[in-house]
């Protein structure tokens, strides 16, 4: 499953790729490199509640 953000549209990537695979290739490591931190979900029960305590630290001392 891939961030569904970093595709715009419904377009083949199969085809994308058989069209171009240099472009392709470009483009999927732009993809990889700028994902969000939680692209996929959760990894585990409490990592919603790790990611508030974090966000709560930066906002006190940034």
């Amino acid at each position: 499953m891939g961030n569904e953000t970093a595709f715009p549209d419904n377009a083949s990537q199969w085809e994308a790729w058989q069209k171009d695979k240099d472009g392709y290739r470009t483009w999927v490591q732009e993809v990889i490199t700028n994902r969000p931190s939680r692209s996929h979900g959760f990894s585990h029960v409490t990592q919603y509640k790790q990611e508030l305590a974090e966000m709560r630290k930066t906002e006190t001392t940034g």
